[in-house]
């Protein structure tokens, strides 16, 4: 499944507010755009069962290169990134 993409570790340990991640860049090889499923199902497959973070910073840090993605994969949850209460988390 992984031979269609592009996957570079930037950085393998970048300490960030939230913990210690991997900045990772993705892109399909035929450069075509990435829905939200394709994107978490690659990310999945590489660091199953972690959390990862699409960051869209202000305009003077923006890295703006066709349909690439960045993303920080925490090697924990980060903290206060949980979209769903405590009780819901496992809710479908």
């Amino acid at each position: 499944m992984l031979d269609d993409y592009d996957i570079l570790e930037v950085d393998r340990h970048r300490w960030t507010v939230a913990g210690w991640c991997t900045y990772v860049r993705i892109h399909r090889l035929d450069m075509a755009t990435m829905g939200y499923r394709e994107l978490w199902t690659v990310v999945q497959e590489l660091y199953p069962g972690k959390w990862s973070i699409q960051s869209f910073p202000p305009a003077d840090a923006l890295i703006d290169q066709a349909n690439k993605y960045h993303l920080l994969v925490f090697e924990q949850e980060p903290d206060g990134f949980d979209l769903w209460p405590p009780k819901k988390r496992n809710h479908t």
